[in-house]
């Protein structure tokens, strides 16, 4: 359910991208999963998409990265950003993509190159930690989970 979710936000936040197929969500994997997997750079361990309540990040393995953020303000009451209500679904109004330069040990650093919100995600260093005990990673102030964290542990 969480992941089609965020496929959904990341679909329609890459459909004014020029290329949506760099920012495609890759399906969910366990941190087991992650930590064995190969990948070009360091980053195989942290990448997937993982969650929070209003937000998700999608971390490729060549740490490539998109964040997904509620503003909690809506368009039409509130200049961009904003979030958009589509029926049901709330089409979260900050969209910020960088790319993870280095790393070892479960943390990597790298840094956010564009956002549409600069009081959420700031453009510049940036620092994601994996913690394998709660499938969840850390950034900045954020915690994001796995499909393997604890229920209600990365909120609703």
């Amino acid at each position: 359910m969480r992941a089609a979710a965020l496929a959904v936000i990341l679909a329609v936040a890459c459909s004014s991208c020029a290329s949506s197929a760099s920012h495609a969500p890759v399906p969910p994997t366990s941190a087991a999963a992650r930590s064995s997997s190969p990948g070009p750079r360091t980053f195989a361990e942290l990448a997937g998409d993982w969650y929070a309540h209003g937000a998700g990040i999608d971390i490729q393995p060549d740490g490539r990265f998109v964040i997904i953020m509620r503003t909690y303000r809506v368009c039409g009451q509130v200049p961009p950003p904003c979030d958009t209500d589509r029926g049901n679904e709330i089409i979260p109004g900050d969209r910020a993509t960088g790319q993870l330069t280095s790393g070892s040990g479960g943390a990597a650093a790298g840094v956010i190159t564009h956002t549409t919100d600069p009081s959420l995600s700031p453009e510049g260093p940036v620092k994601i930690v994996l913690h394998p005990s709660t499938d969840s990673i850390s950034v900045k102030e954020y915690t994001f989970c796995g499909t393997k964290a604890p229920a209600g542990y990365c909120g609703a």
